[in-house]
Formats: C-alpha cells, structure tokens, sequence
C-alpha cells in the first residue's frame, strides 16, 4: 500500500489539491519510484502531483514562487510554465515590411 508522510498528508488535508488515479496507485504499489516522486514534489510545495497517462511522467502543479524549488526536488525535472508562443508565420515570405 502506498502511504504518504506526516507531512504530505499535512498539506493535502490543508486543502491542497492533491489528485492521485486509481491507476497511479496501482503503478506505484509496483514501481515505488513513482509514489516517492510524487511524495517529494509534495513535500517540496506542490499543490498537487499525479502520474500521467500509463507512467512514468510524474506531472507536479504549482505557484511560480515554488516551481524551482519543487523542480529541485527531483533530479530530471524542469518547470515548464506554459506553451511557447505561437510562431508567426509572415504571409508575405518576400521580407518586404
């Protein structure tokens, strides 16, 4: 069974949105690599984390305040804090403005 520490389960109790699927629990009983990164994105201030998709993306949310350090946390992670901008395509491929 999967457990969350003291104080995880002291910030989802807090309110903190903290979502786990039937099939993550399932993943991390058997890969405890997955509940371990999603325990220490949390414990690093996440609002909440979640495997996406069949694994083994750990997707964490967050405030900007906390991205980094939440990123920190787990070696491999980066924040992403949006798509790109679109790129603008120039109708007019000529360079004449």
């Amino acid at each position: 069974m999967v457990t969350l520490s003291r104080r995880a389960r002291r910030r989802r109790s807090a309110g903190a949105a903290f979502v786990v699927l039937a099939v993550a629990l399932t993943v991390a009983a058997r890969h405890p690599e997955v509940a371990s990164t999603v325990e220490a994105f949390i414990e690093a201030g996440a609002r909440g984390a979640v495997m996406t998709g069949s694994g083994p993306t750990v997707v964490a949310l967050c405030t900007f305040g906390t991205a980094q350090d939440v990123a920190d946390a787990v070696p491999g992670s980066f924040v992403v804090d949006a798509p790109p901008p679109p790129v603008r395509i120039d109708p007019d491929p000529s360079g004449v403005v």
